[in-house]
């Protein structure tokens, strides 16, 4: 079972943010245990600093958590994307 959410807002005409957030129930071979529940939240902002080069930014926030169990694992994880190039539709000289 999964569920998932994710919003995309424009702060400026240039400038992307995109929030996620999911939930899957899944199964776990942990004694003890009834199944395992993994969550997961994020942002990620798109910047295009010209028309033709863009970066992206993201931060990525999701735990395990084990049913019928104290255990809780946190897995948060930063992801930066170099700046990429683009080609434009006309060249102009």
């Amino acid at each position: 079972m999964l569920v998932a959410r994710y919003t995309i807002t424009s702060a400026r005409p240039v400038t992307n943010v995109k929030l996620t957030a999911a939930t899957v129930a899944g199964e776990t071979t942990v004694p003890g245990t009834a199944g395992i529940l993994t969550r997961n939240a994020g942002i990620e902002v798109n910047h295009a600093l010209r028309r033709w080069l863009s970066g992206t930014a993201k931060f990525n926030f999701g735990y395990d958590d084990y049913v019928g169990s104290a255990r809780k694992d946190g897995k948060p994880s930063i992801d930066r994307t170099k700046p990429c190039v683009s080609a434009v539709g006309s060249v102009r000289r």
